[in-house]
């Protein structure tokens, strides 16, 4: 039973706001304040499903984003597509250096899907990043013990693991 209506076909993968994202929202960023707009300096951040959609966008956009971070993601809607997620990855090669951050808490629950599937989840994607050429060092996983699944998910994770999205020397 797929808790995600939608997944088969493509609808829950999130390509019309991803594309609002990269089309009309970055470029007015950029055009209205003054930001560091290359790739080096760029990252893109989701929570649940819409971590989910910004690894999605990360590894289908490696010329405008060098840094992901998946907060609690809801990959199930995209183990369902096809290509499933983890075969997404595994066929993109982006420029280096590239980082993927990705969290989950130990007592997750999404819907009536338990902590272990979500995990498992994470894992594939992970094990992904790293068979499309991204270092362990660049492809952290956070198991955070009690953790539920929140919008929060980046402050109950490491000072270290933190400091991966921001920290220029850390792409090194």
């Amino acid at each position: 039973r797929d808790p995600h209506p939608g997944a088969a076909d493509g609808s829950a993968l999130g390509d019309r706001t991803n594309a609002f994202l990269i089309e009309t929202l970055k470029p007015r960023i950029d055009r209205e304040y003054r930001t560091l707009p290359e790739r080096a300096n760029t990252a893109v951040v989701g929570s649940s499903m819409g971590g989910s959609m910004a690894v999605r966008l990360g590894f289908s956009r490696p010329d405008l984003f060098s840094r992901v971070a998946a907060l609690s993601p809801s990959y199930q809607n995209t183990l369902a597509a096809s290509p499933g997620m983890p075969d997404f990855i595994r066929a993109q090669r982006p420029p280096m250096p590239f980082r993927l951050h990705q969290d989950i808490g130990s007592v997750e629950r999404i819907r009536d899907l338990g902590p272990e599937l979500l995990a498992r989840n994470v894992t594939a994607v992970r094990d992904a990043a790293r068979a499309a050429g991204i270092l362990q060092r660049m492809n952290p996983t956070e198991h955070a013990p009690s953790f539920l699944h929140a919008i929060d998910a980046l402050a109950a994770t490491s000072p270290e693991y933190r400091g991966g999205l921001t920290d220029h020397a850390a792409m090194a």
